[in-house]
């Protein structure tokens, strides 16, 4: 008797759990079959869109997720070292501590016009020295206050580079320099669609010599010291800046002097787009 009873609520527990189970199946587990189908869909459909491609496409042929990461490894590697190139060739725009720091201070007149007469004076003795022949008012357009092409401190920086152009002229065995003068300043950057990180000054420049002097004198503008030394050119100041070329004309003097020429160019330096009065900024701009 008692196990005819056991055996009825065996088989009751049984029908029990084969309904709870088909409820579960009908309840639970197919509306999940039928939700987990539903979000493969696009997934498969952006599968099988990548598969065509990769197969009607040579460029992506093969195209896995190695390839994809070996790819961003090599991106890096190429932003790093043009990171690298960006860098040295800002640092080849520096101009000398002097005045760096001058441009970022409040601008003091005698300070500047006892400094241009101290290196107005060096380019004459250096002229001298290397009988170069100067113009006899050459240096009295060489950079002046008041200053009508941009800030007041800008006047540092214009200064400097055409005193750089000069003196490099001269070692360079130029026969004569008969003009130097500058442009209005213009704003750079250094990254497309960054705002101003440097002024470039264009400084205007005339000068006569024999080929091979002016061909060492372009050679040398956008060179260091460092740089001139290892190129055999000649040695130029201790902090010499690095010059760029934005427009040249060659000319021969004379049908019976082959070797003589003269120069006419267009030169730019840079200097960093301070504002006066903020020293010690990595860079801070000028204000308007």
């Amino acid at each position: 008797m008692q196990a005819h009873r056991r055996s009825k609520q065996s088989q009751a527990i049984l029908l029990a759990g084969g309904g709870l189970l088909a409820l579960c199946y009908f309840f639970m587990y197919r509306p999940l079959v039928s939700t987990s189908a539903a979000l493969d869909k696009p997934l498969i459909g952006l599968w099988q869109t990548l598969v065509t491609t990769n197969s009607q496409d040579q460029t992506l042929e093969g195209l896995d997720l190695d390839d994809v990461e070996t790819t961003l490894q090599h991106a890096q590697l190429l932003r790093a070292r043009f990171d690298a190139v960006r860098g040295a060739l800002l640092a080849r725009l520096d101009l000398e501590p002097f005045i760096t720091r001058k441009l970022s201070e409040p601008f003091q007149l005698i300070d500047f016009q006892n400094e241009r007469e101290i290196r107005i004076l060096e380019l004459k003795s250096l002229a001298e020295r290397h009988s170069v022949r100067l113009d006899p008012e050459l240096l009295e357009t060489f950079p002046n206050y008041p200053a009508s092409l941009g800030p007041s401190s800008l006047l540092w920086a214009q200064m400097a580079l055409a005193e750089n152009v000069l003196a490099t002229a001269i070692r360079c065995g130029a026969s004569g320099i008969s003009k130097i003068g500058v442009r209005p300043v213009r704003a750079a950057s250094a990254s497309p669609g960054a705002g101003t990180d440097f002024e470039e000054i264009l400084i205007d420049l005339e000068l006569s010599g024999e080929m091979p002097a002016v061909s060492r004198f372009l050679a040398s503008l956008p060179l260091r010291t460092d740089e001139l030394v290892s190129m055999g050119l000649p040695e130029g100041a201790p902090e010499k800046t690095a010059l760029f070329i934005e427009r040249i004309l060659l000319l021969k003097q004379s049908t019976d002097e082959f070797d003589k020429v003269f120069l006419k160019t267009v030169l730019s330096g840079y200097a960093p787009a301070y504002r006066a009065g903020e020293s010690g900024s990595k860079n801070p701009k000028y204000s308007p």
